[in-house]
């Protein structure tokens, strides 16, 4: 996902020298799991004060016998360290993983304006359809939905499937509209409502959840 700038938009990073780490099981081999993601988005996926890193070591130290974890962000990726043990490299590829990717997936759904609508008023709506919290914005030409940190990985993945849904069906409802107006008048004799229509303000992304 190509980005204009490489900005920490949303909250404080963990310095890179300063890991959330856990107890080192005697005689395991230690491994570096990788996951590239864009500076604005480590704020909302981390949490207030790596609030979520932290919670999630815990979970795996818990889960997995006390095993070293420790999780860095270098500017572009997050750094996993861990013990060379399959299953917990499995578990943090599906909790953690999956979370990086979504933050960094864009849904390409074009007019943007006529689908936002005036005010973000249909992104809105999109939100409140969910299960969860979450914030719909669009940028550098995609859509991204964002959530609290608290919100599990299992809910993002089915929320971020229905608003992507909903996403394409807005655009195809939009495209066809347009479609339709163009075919009776041309832009010169359009009404004047119509560029106001197409040119539907997306909130910006704000301050990251909690």
């Amino acid at each position: 996902m190509a980005h204009k700038d490489t900005m920490n938009r949303f909250a404080v990073l963990a310095p890179a020298d300063d890991p959330v780490t856990g107890s080192p099981v005697a005689g395991e081999h230690m491994t570096e799991v990788i996951f590239a993601c864009y500076s604005g988005v480590v704020g909302q996926l981390a949490g207030r004060d790596w609030k979520y890193i932290k919670t999630l070591c815990e979970d795996y130290r818990e889960m997995f016998g006390g095993r070293n974890v420790s999780i860095t962000y270098d500017g572009a990726h997050f750094r996993v360290h861990l013990s060379s043990y399959a299953p917990g490299i499995e578990f943090i590829v599906h909790e953690f993983g999956q979370r990086v990717a979504m933050a960094n997936l864009g849904i390409v759904a074009e007019p943007a304006g006529a689908i936002i609508g005036r005010g973000g008023w249909w992104l809105r709506k999109a939100e409140s359809d969910q299960c969860v919290q979450c914030t719909i914005y669009h940028e550098d030409g995609c859509f991204f939905v964002k959530f609290p940190w608290s919100v599990s990985t299992a809910s993002r993945i089915v929320a971020i499937d229905d608003i992507r849904r909903k996403l394409m069906g807005r655009a195809q409802f939009m495209n066809k509209t347009l479609s339709e107006s163009a075919s009776t008048a041309s832009l010169d004799s359009a009404p004047s409502h119509l560029e106001d229509f197409l040119q539907g303000h997306s909130p910006t992304p704000g301050e990251a959840h909690h």
